[in-house]
């Protein structure tokens, strides 16, 4: 084989190894986005339960009752103690910080996405579910009915557990709060809930 065949390979090989690097490195680095993940990831042993608190530079306003009531429409809903009870600090588990989307730099602001009410930022690291934010347009939040609140940090939430949007409008994973209609976890996200945390 000619020498000039050789280093072709070389190179073949180099770039191979160049891009899955590249691949690693995208797909690992602090920062990535991996919100609205389809539930194939779970979290490692020992991050729950969680605990959810809103950042201190958020003004509670009646935030803290709704929050307290997306978690129990979990843990009742669900049937799981995934989230630490209101009022409860757990020993070991992941917090999971309730931030204002002022800090969050990709923050939308295209008239199609400009009315977005939270986002949730999940980070892996080598295949796991490592950490979790929740973002949500403070100002927006004092504008809302109670009940729209509570639904939109309960969605939030589902994201944090790994849960992906459902096609169901009265489950809590739909993209839109619907009208008229109260939310209910799914039994396919108590079984696939079971499943990646049982």
């Amino acid at each position: 084989m000619p020498w000039w065949s050789w280093l072709i390979l070389a190179l073949g090989a180099s770039l191979a190894a160049g891009l899955a690097i590249a691949a690693w490195i995208r797909d690992n680095k602090p920062g990535k986005d991996h919100g609205r993940l389809p539930g194939l990831m779970m979290w490692p042993p020992g991050s729950v339960p969680f605990l959810v608190m809103l950042d201190t530079d958020i003004s509670p306003n009646g935030l803290n009752e709704a929050l307290a009531w997306a978690v129990n429409f979990w843990r009742l809903g669900a049937h799981t103690s995934l989230f630490a009870a209101p009022g409860e600090v757990p020993e070991g588990g992941k917090t999971v910080p309730i931030m204002s989307s002022d800090k969050w730099p990709d923050w939308p602001t295209t008239e199609c996405c400009s009315k977005r009410f939270g986002y949730t930022n999940l980070i892996q690291r080598q295949g796991e579910l490592w950490s979790a934010a929740v973002y949500i347009d403070v100002a927006m939040a004092h504008t809302m009915n109670e009940r729209d609140l509570r639904r939109g940090l309960a969605h939030e939430l589902g994201h944090v557990l790994g849960l992906a949007h459902d096609e169901i409008e009265e489950s809590i994973m739909f993209r839109s709060v619907p009208v008229d209609a109260d939310p209910i976890v799914t039994e396919s996200d108590k079984t696939m809930l079971q499943a990646m945390y049982a």
